[in-house]
Protein backbone atom coordinates (compact mmCIF):
# COMPACT_ATOMS: atom_id res chain seq x y z
CA UNK A 1 0.00 0.00 0.00
CA UNK A 2 2.96 2.32 -0.52
CA UNK A 3 0.91 4.15 -3.14
CA UNK A 4 -1.94 4.75 -0.68
CA UNK A 5 -4.24 2.39 -2.58
CA UNK A 6 -5.37 -1.04 -1.41
CA UNK A 7 -4.98 -3.83 -4.01
CA UNK A 8 -8.36 -4.73 -5.47
CA UNK A 9 -7.97 -8.34 -4.31
CA UNK A 10 -7.89 -7.10 -0.70
CA UNK A 11 -11.52 -5.99 -0.77
CA UNK A 12 -14.63 -7.86 0.27
CA UNK A 13 -18.07 -6.84 -0.97
CA UNK A 14 -21.33 -6.41 0.90
CA UNK A 15 -24.71 -5.23 -0.37
CA UNK A 16 -28.47 -4.99 0.10
CA UNK A 17 -29.61 -5.77 -3.49
CA UNK A 18 -29.82 -2.02 -4.14
CA UNK A 19 -26.15 -1.04 -3.78
CA UNK A 20 -22.78 -2.45 -2.66
CA UNK A 21 -19.84 -1.42 -0.52
CA UNK A 22 -16.20 -2.47 -0.87
CA UNK A 23 -14.51 -3.21 2.46
CA UNK A 24 -10.71 -3.39 2.63
CA UNK A 25 -8.66 -5.66 4.86
CA UNK A 26 -7.61 -2.49 6.69
CA UNK A 27 -11.22 -2.01 7.84
CA UNK A 28 -11.88 0.84 5.40
CA UNK A 29 -14.96 1.13 3.21
CA UNK A 30 -13.43 2.71 0.12
CA UNK A 31 -16.38 2.62 -2.27
CA UNK A 32 -20.12 3.04 -1.73
CA UNK A 33 -22.88 4.71 -3.73
CA UNK A 34 -26.08 5.59 -1.87
CA UNK A 35 -28.90 4.85 -2.00
CA UNK A 36 -28.55 2.87 -5.26
CA UNK A 37 -25.93 1.31 -7.51
CA UNK A 38 -26.20 4.21 -9.94
CA UNK A 39 -26.27 6.99 -7.33
CA UNK A 40 -23.25 9.29 -6.93
CA UNK A 41 -20.58 7.92 -4.62
CA UNK A 42 -20.37 8.78 -0.94
CA UNK A 43 -17.08 6.93 -0.33
CA UNK A 44 -14.61 6.62 -3.20
CA UNK A 45 -11.09 6.36 -1.74
CA UNK A 46 -10.72 3.41 -4.11
CA UNK A 47 -10.45 6.00 -6.90
CA UNK A 48 -8.90 8.94 -5.04
CA UNK A 49 -7.30 8.11 -1.70
CA UNK A 50 -6.99 11.76 -0.69
CA UNK A 51 -10.32 13.25 -1.75
CA UNK A 52 -12.64 10.31 -2.38
CA UNK A 53 -13.81 9.71 1.19
CA UNK A 54 -13.79 6.58 3.36
CA UNK A 55 -15.29 4.99 6.46
CA UNK A 56 -12.60 3.18 8.44
CA UNK A 57 -12.65 1.29 11.72
CA UNK A 58 -9.20 -0.03 12.56
CA UNK A 59 -7.52 -1.56 15.61
CA UNK A 60 -4.21 -0.01 16.65
CA UNK A 61 -2.22 -3.25 16.62
CA UNK A 62 0.88 -2.35 14.62
CA UNK A 63 1.94 -5.34 12.53
CA UNK A 64 -1.14 -7.52 12.35
CA UNK A 65 -2.12 -10.30 9.97
CA UNK A 66 -5.44 -9.58 8.27
CA UNK A 67 -7.99 -12.08 7.02
CA UNK A 68 -11.40 -11.74 5.43
CA UNK A 69 -14.15 -14.32 5.19
CA UNK A 70 -17.92 -14.49 4.95
CA UNK A 71 -20.19 -15.90 7.58
CA UNK A 72 -21.19 -19.19 5.90
CA UNK A 73 -24.00 -18.86 3.33
CA UNK A 74 -24.38 -15.10 3.92
CA UNK A 75 -23.15 -11.74 2.67
CA UNK A 76 -21.97 -10.81 6.18
CA UNK A 77 -18.26 -10.01 5.90
CA UNK A 78 -15.80 -10.64 8.73
CA UNK A 79 -12.40 -8.94 8.80
CA UNK A 80 -9.99 -10.30 11.40
CA UNK A 81 -6.85 -8.66 12.73
CA UNK A 82 -4.39 -10.99 14.43
CA UNK A 83 -1.33 -9.78 16.36
CA UNK A 84 0.77 -11.00 19.27
CA UNK A 85 -0.80 -8.43 21.62
CA UNK A 86 -4.42 -8.91 20.57
CA UNK A 87 -7.05 -10.18 18.15
CA UNK A 88 -9.95 -8.09 16.81
CA UNK A 89 -12.86 -8.79 14.47
CA UNK A 90 -14.92 -6.38 12.38
CA UNK A 91 -18.27 -7.50 10.96
CA UNK A 92 -19.95 -5.59 8.13
CA UNK A 93 -23.33 -6.07 6.47
CA UNK A 94 -26.16 -4.19 4.80
CA UNK A 95 -29.66 -5.25 5.88
CA UNK A 96 -31.72 -6.33 2.88
CA UNK A 97 -35.06 -4.61 2.28
CA UNK A 98 -36.87 -7.93 2.45
CA UNK A 99 -35.23 -8.46 5.84
CA UNK A 100 -36.49 -5.19 7.30
CA UNK A 101 -34.71 -2.03 6.11
CA UNK A 102 -32.66 -1.10 3.06
CA UNK A 103 -29.83 1.36 2.53
CA UNK A 104 -28.29 0.92 5.98
CA UNK A 105 -24.73 -0.07 6.73
CA UNK A 106 -24.03 -1.85 10.01
CA UNK A 107 -20.50 -2.19 11.37
CA UNK A 108 -19.63 -4.00 14.60
CA UNK A 109 -16.13 -4.35 16.00
CA UNK A 110 -15.08 -6.48 18.93
CA UNK A 111 -11.97 -7.57 20.76
CA UNK A 112 -11.41 -11.31 20.80
CA UNK A 113 -8.22 -11.27 22.88
CA UNK A 114 -6.33 -8.57 24.73
CA UNK A 115 -7.22 -4.92 25.24
CA UNK A 116 -7.22 -2.99 21.97
CA UNK A 117 -7.45 0.67 21.04
CA UNK A 118 -9.57 1.42 17.97
CA UNK A 119 -9.94 4.43 15.70
CA UNK A 120 -13.03 5.25 13.66
CA UNK A 121 -13.04 7.80 10.85
CA UNK A 122 -16.18 8.37 8.76
CA UNK A 123 -15.48 10.97 6.08
CA UNK A 124 -18.19 11.01 3.37
CA UNK A 125 -17.61 13.00 0.18
CA UNK A 126 -20.89 13.65 -1.58
CA UNK A 127 -21.62 13.59 -5.32
CA UNK A 128 -18.39 11.92 -6.43
CA UNK A 129 -16.46 14.18 -4.00
CA UNK A 130 -17.57 17.27 -5.95
CA UNK A 131 -20.06 18.71 -3.45
CA UNK A 132 -19.47 20.23 -0.01
CA UNK A 133 -21.44 18.89 2.94
CA UNK A 134 -22.30 19.71 6.52
CA UNK A 135 -21.63 17.48 9.53
CA UNK A 136 -23.70 18.15 12.64
CA UNK A 137 -23.12 16.41 15.95
CA UNK A 138 -26.33 15.61 17.81
CA UNK A 139 -25.31 14.39 21.21
CA UNK A 140 -22.31 12.18 21.86
CA UNK A 141 -23.39 9.32 19.64
CA UNK A 142 -25.02 10.73 16.54
CA UNK A 143 -23.75 12.73 13.55
CA UNK A 144 -25.86 13.96 10.63
CA UNK A 145 -24.23 14.51 7.22
CA UNK A 146 -26.07 16.47 4.52
CA UNK A 147 -24.85 17.11 0.98
CA UNK A 148 -25.85 17.17 -2.66
CA UNK A 149 -26.38 13.97 -4.60
CA UNK A 150 -26.92 14.56 -8.30
CA UNK A 151 -29.81 16.99 -8.63
CA UNK A 152 -31.10 16.33 -5.12
CA UNK A 153 -30.01 16.18 -1.51
CA UNK A 154 -28.79 13.22 0.51
CA UNK A 155 -28.88 13.05 4.30
CA UNK A 156 -27.01 10.37 6.26
CA UNK A 157 -27.14 9.55 9.95
CA UNK A 158 -24.22 7.88 11.72
CA UNK A 159 -25.11 6.49 15.13
CA UNK A 160 -22.78 4.60 17.41
CA UNK A 161 -22.45 2.95 20.80
CA UNK A 162 -19.38 5.07 21.61
CA UNK A 163 -18.83 8.82 21.79
CA UNK A 164 -17.90 10.61 18.55
CA UNK A 165 -16.53 14.02 17.61
CA UNK A 166 -16.70 16.02 14.38
CA UNK A 167 -13.46 17.22 12.78
CA UNK A 168 -13.12 18.76 9.31
CA UNK A 169 -16.48 17.41 8.17
CA UNK A 170 -15.79 13.86 9.40
CA UNK A 171 -16.99 11.87 12.39
CA UNK A 172 -14.11 10.49 14.46
CA UNK A 173 -13.79 8.36 17.56
CA UNK A 174 -11.12 6.60 19.59
CA UNK A 175 -12.09 3.90 22.07
CA UNK A 176 -10.69 0.88 23.86
CA UNK A 177 -12.32 -2.54 24.05
CA UNK A 178 -11.33 -5.38 26.33
CA UNK A 179 -11.84 -9.05 25.57
CA UNK A 180 -15.45 -9.84 24.52
CA UNK A 181 -16.38 -6.13 24.41
CA UNK A 182 -17.83 -4.63 21.23
CA UNK A 183 -18.86 -1.34 19.64
CA UNK A 184 -21.32 -0.76 16.81
CA UNK A 185 -21.89 1.87 14.13
CA UNK A 186 -24.92 2.31 11.86
CA UNK A 187 -24.82 4.56 8.80
CA UNK A 188 -28.27 5.05 7.30
CA UNK A 189 -29.96 7.08 4.61
CA UNK A 190 -32.46 9.41 6.26
CA UNK A 191 -35.87 9.12 4.61
CA UNK A 192 -38.20 12.11 5.15
CA UNK A 193 -41.20 11.37 7.35
CA UNK A 194 -39.98 7.85 8.07
CA UNK A 195 -38.74 6.58 11.46
CA UNK A 196 -35.07 5.78 11.91
CA UNK A 197 -34.58 2.02 12.25
CA UNK A 198 -31.12 2.58 13.74
CA UNK A 199 -32.72 4.14 16.81
CA UNK A 200 -34.71 1.04 17.64
CA UNK A 201 -33.61 -0.91 20.68
CA UNK A 202 -31.23 -3.78 19.82
CA UNK A 203 -31.36 -2.76 16.14
CA UNK A 204 -27.90 -4.11 15.30
CA UNK A 205 -28.65 -7.51 16.81
CA UNK A 206 -32.06 -7.84 15.16
CA UNK A 207 -30.75 -6.58 11.79
CA UNK A 208 -27.92 -9.11 11.95
CA UNK A 209 -30.31 -11.97 12.68
CA UNK A 210 -32.75 -11.01 9.91
CA UNK A 211 -29.96 -10.43 7.38
CA UNK A 212 -28.34 -13.79 8.09
CA UNK A 213 -31.72 -15.52 7.78
CA UNK A 214 -32.45 -13.73 4.50
CA UNK A 215 -29.19 -14.76 2.83
CA UNK A 216 -29.36 -18.36 4.03
CA UNK A 217 -32.91 -18.66 2.72
CA UNK A 218 -31.80 -17.02 -0.55
CA UNK A 219 -28.90 -19.48 -0.91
Amino acid sequence: MASGYTPIEDYGIIGDLHTVALVGKDGSIDFLCLPSFDSPSVFAALLDCERGGRFQIAPQLGEAARRQLYLPDTNVLLTRFLASDGVAELSDFMPVEDAGQAHNLVRRVKTIRGEIRFRMHCDPRFDYARAPHTAQRRGDREVIFIGRSGAGELALRLSSSVAMEVADGAAVAEFTLGADESASFVLEVIMPDEPSPGREQDYEREAFKHTVNFWRHWV
